[in-house]
């Protein structure tokens, strides 16, 4: 992202819109307001860095982020649903909390965060696991009337090699294929 401040500052004097996307100026904002605020030993607080970002404008945040608050010796609390948040973290700087009626618990990754894909992320951190796939109760569904080109062929034959290894799982010790 190239954003000229002087050309930001410039256009703001002359009441003018800067040409900035939103997701360009909520950056802006931040990098501007913690350079404003930061001072060495802070502690930042940041709920849902990745609201109203794309996910590489959220990794360009949290990697500018990480270098102030390098620069200014501080640390952040941030609170996420964000993959990408996590993916740009070290799992020893990470703590996941899990809410069980009036009980909220507390438990560090046991995987490395820092890097991992953000599908096996998503898994992990978020339990996604236990949520039943509607693509995989949809396949299950059409799997018990029809056979597997069948299936497929409703899809034009182009399921995605995941999918397509999950509806031929579907048939195995089965004559339906």
């Amino acid at each position: 992202m190239k954003v000229s401040i002087a050309e930001t500052v410039e256009a703001l004097e002359q009441g003018l819109q800067p040409s900035m996307s939103s997701g360009q100026s909520i950056l802006t904002y931040f990098i501007s307001a913690a350079l404003a605020y930061l001072k060495d030993g802070s502690l930042v607080l940041f709920d849902e860095p990745e609201i109203h970002l794309h996910p590489n404008a959220v990794a360009l945040l949290m990697q500018t982020l990480q270098a102030l608050l390098k620069r200014f010796d501080s640390y952040a609390i941030i609170a996420t649903h964000s993959p990408v948040v996590i993916q740009e973290v070290p799992r020893k700087q990470v703590i996941r909390f899990e809410r069980e009626g009036s009980i909220t618990s507390s438990y560090p990754l046991e995987q490395e965060s820092f890097g991992e894909n953000i599908s096996e992320l998503t898994r992990l951190v978020f339990e996604t696991v236990e949520i039943p796939n509607f693509y995989k109760k949809t396949l299950q569904s059409l799997a018990m009337e029809r056979t597997f080109d069948e299936v497929s062929s409703l899809f034009d034959h182009r399921l995605s090699l995941h999918a397509t290894a999950y509806l031929a799982s579907l048939y195995e010790d089965d004559d339906n294929a």
